[in-house]
């Protein structure tokens, strides 16, 4: 009785650290989108954050009807926040965030509610199934893009690293928090291996196409974004020509007849 007292105590120790956890999960995205703005935002698919979207909602509206432990979602709830955020921004860079975007917003809020306050738990168990597959392809648009522009991407590989240890650590706290709930097992089992394979793919991209060493792939977050001040910076100070341009026309100017009569 004690051992599983304390593996229990474990896994909700493990949940909570996942939790604190999953804020640095998205933050390497926003940052630089927030740093780089449309040059980020080119490399980022606008429906791979709506999946993502979708399926953290599904899964917090579950574990919410279900009365599961906050311990054993808590990251879902920060993820799909982190996640509005994201798509909010790619949206705003890609220039689509019109009356269009605005209106889907407007109607998954609602939906949302509406399944949270009155859905059975038949539909709302369906809805975490729906989430499982989400989950697991919201990120093949990001691996086609990839695959089609032959480069590692704007995909943060650690976030995809940090998304994989999450999803493995959440295999063992469902086990012993939620009864080895057999759709939350599926959904943290495939988000494992697709993120995995994600990780594994910008870095296969980024040494072997991109010829890049892998320490280079991985800070490319950090690095980015000190190259994006540096060149903000570095373009401040090189028009040199712009004192040219101005030298030529103020001897025009003196030249001209109109400042002779004056000076006349």
């Amino acid at each position: 009785m004690a051992p599983f007292a304390d593996s229990t105590v474990f896994a909700q120790i493990l949940g909570y650290l996942v939790g604190v956890g999953s804020f640095a999960l998205y933050s390497p995205i926003i940052l630089r989108l927030w740093r780089q703005k449309q040059k980020a935002a080119e490399g980022l698919v606008l429906s791979t954050w709506w999946l993502k979207l979708t399926s953290y909602t599904a899964s917090d509206i579950y574990y919410i009807n279900q009365g599961y432990n906050l311990s054993t979602y808590i990251e879902t709830l920060i993820l799909a926040l982190e996640a509005a955020v994201v798509l909010c921004l790619v949206a705003y860079y890609q220039t689509l965030a019109n009356h269009r975007f605005k209106c889907q917003v407007t109607i998954f809020l609602a939906v949302s509610i509406l399944l949270l306050l009155t859905a059975p738990i038949q539909l709302v168990a369906l809805g975490q199934g729906i989430s499982a597959v989400l989950n697991t392809g919201a990120l093949i648009p990001q691996f086609i893009l990839n695959h089609r522009r032959q480069k590692a991407g704007d995909y943060s590989p650690i976030t995809a690293g940090l998304a994989t240890i999450g999803c493995l650590i959440r295999l063992f706290t469902t086990v012993q928090l939620n009864d080895a709930d057999g759709l939350l097992i599926a959904t943290f089992g495939s988000a494992a291996l697709v993120n995995a394979s994600l990780m594994i793919q910008i870095c296969y991209l980024g040494t072997q196409i991109e010829g890049r060493t892998l320490s280079d792939v991985l800070t490319a977050d950090g690095r980015r974004s000190a190259e994006t001040e540096f060149d903000e910076a570095d373009n401040c100070q090189t028009t040199p020509y712009h004192k040219e341009e101005d030298i030529a026309l103020v001897g025009i100017q003196e030249n001209s007849p109109l400042t002779e009569r004056r000076q006349n």
